[in-house]
């Protein structure tokens, strides 16, 4: 990778903002050939989230991550999410190597891990 997705986020976003909204595809277009250029191509999915991390904090939003041990029913996916501000950009997966239950992480910094797993590491590693 010649460049951080962080770095081509905030080149595309800094353009954007000075290009007239009609000019936008040509400028995305002209990224997209770029990255390519660049062989990052690869990346460009990390790229896309980090456009969008970036977004959220511009407008006073935290990244969240909800990782869950199993599939869970929408309503409970919804029952989390909405907890969260809406300029939040929350993402949810499933994490098996959890075992059961959840870890919600903000902007990976603050962790809260209710998960089985780490509930077993700490009964696993506590000392008699």
């Amino acid at each position: 990778m010649r460049y951080s997705p962080t770095l081509y986020a905030k080149a595309i976003r800094e353009v954007i903002k000075e290009t007239p909204k009609p000019h936008h595809d040509d400028v995305v277009k002209n990224f997209c050939e770029m990255v390519a250029k660049n062989g990052d191509l690869t990346s460009s999915p990390k790229i896309v989230v980090a456009i969008a991390e970036q977004e959220a904090h511009e407008h006073g939003g935290k990244v969240v991550n909800v990782e869950f041990a199993r599939e869970m029913s929408e309503a409970a996916i919804k029952k989390v999410t909405k907890r969260f501000h809406a300029h939040d950009l929350v993402s949810v997966k499933v994490t098996p190597a959890l075992v059961a239950g959840v870890r919600i992480t903000v902007d990976n910094e603050k962790e809260l891990d209710e998960s089985l797993q780490r509930k077993l590491n700490k009964l696993w590693h506590t000392k008699s």
